[in-house]
């Protein structure tokens, strides 16, 4: 990113930003591929939208047993219900008929001629293909219906927003194994100031150590940029304008610390404007 901010007076911090995300803009970044596992924290570039419905079949939210809820009517522990237990198959249209149960486990698709689910708790296994159910149950007890959760179609994820744990989750869930996200915008850091000396120099003439650049990159890191620390330039103008020149190159915003005021060897704003 090429444009950059032209001020000489002081300006309020919320008037900065308005300035700064102003210049910004989004289409500047390249995108890339990363599996969803590596995606945690990085920005969208593109609307992600449900291939199916989820769930992607009426399924049982408990472990029990798949009913017709109008054959559970009026029971309850003094007044049990036999219900005739069928084996379920491996055939896709597997039905069970009023007076019929079979066992589902938590996620399990419930058979056709079945709209409710009696927790396992409820129910008393009396003989190998009778059970005896102990509670009257409505229709949609314990079922989560197809498309419950997300409808095809739906837009789920939107460009442009940074992805949280349960957003990787719901990735995971559609089947979505990677996601086009935008790569970091890399971000300059770069301290001025003669008074000052980088952290692993000997000091020995006593200066100020420059923390700026470390504060700030780990900052940079927080927000999920990723930081390019240009050094430590001395308060010389052409040395100072032709760092700022080089660095433009290869980052998308520059970050400058010192030499804004008016002092003597102030050259920031006269740097940048050139």
């Amino acid at each position: 990113m090429k444009s950059h901010i032209k001020s000489r007076e002081m300006v309020k911090i919320d008037q900065a930003l308005e300035m700064l995300y102003g210049s910004i803009r989004m289409n500047i970044l390249d995108s890339e591929i990363l599996p969803i596992k590596s995606s945690l924290n990085r920005v969208l570039a593109y609307n992600v939208k449900a291939k199916y419905d989820l769930p992607q079949n009426n399924q049982s939210a408990v472990d029990g047993y798949a009913v017709s809820a109008t054959d559970t009517f009026n029971s309850s522990p003094s007044n049990p219900i036999l219900l005739r237990l069928k084996s379920r198959t491996a055939n896709s249209e597997f039905t069970i008929t009023s007076g019929e149960a079979t066992y589902v486990p938590t996620g399990a698709p419930i058979p056709k001629g079945s709209n409710a689910v009696v927790m396992v708790e409820y129910t008393d296994k009396i003989q190998p293909d009778m059970i005896q159910i102990c509670k009257s149950v409505p229709p949609g007890e314990d079922v989560s219906w197809k498309g419950e959760d997300v409808k095809q179609g739906e837009q789920i994820l939107k460009k442009g927003m940074k992805l949280k744990p349960q957003d990787i989750g719901m990735l995971g869930a559609l089947r979505i194994r990677s996601v086009e996200v935008f790569k970091k915008p890399k971000v300059g850091i770069l301290s001025t100031g003669n008074e000052l000396t980088s952290l692993d120099s000997n000091n020995k003439e006593g200066k100020i150590i420059e923390i700026n650049s470390l504060v700030l990159a780990a900052m940079t890191i927080d927000i999920g940029a990723e930081p390019v620390l240009l050094g430590l330039v001395k308060d010389d103008y052409e040395h100072l304008r032709k760092k700022i020149s080089e660095s433009l190159e290869k980052i998308d915003l520059l970050v400058i610390t010192g030499g804004t005021s008016k002092g003597l060897f102030d050259f920031t704003v006269k740097a940048i404007d050139s």
